[in-house]
């Protein structure tokens, strides 16, 4: 589920975004992740932790998420 907000400001190159992505992990961890995390990772070499790799690489659906 995504849910996000995303804007560009004055610099039609500059994303800012006021959402977040919520994952459910196989084992039943949820997880949260600002709408930018794509930016962070791209821009700024961050990686997630193993588990939210996972379960965007699983796509379990969390529950209770509309």
């Amino acid at each position: 589920m995504i849910r996000a907000d995303i804007l560009l400001y004055e610099a039609p190159d500059v994303a800012r975004g006021n959402g977040e992505i919520w994952l459910t992990g196989v084992d039943g961890t949820n997880f949260a992740a600002p709408v930018l995390i794509g930016h962070y990772v791209e821009e700024h070499r961050y990686l997630s932790p193993d588990g939210f790799i996972e379960a965007v690489r699983t796509g379990v659906p969390t529950s209770g998420v509309a």
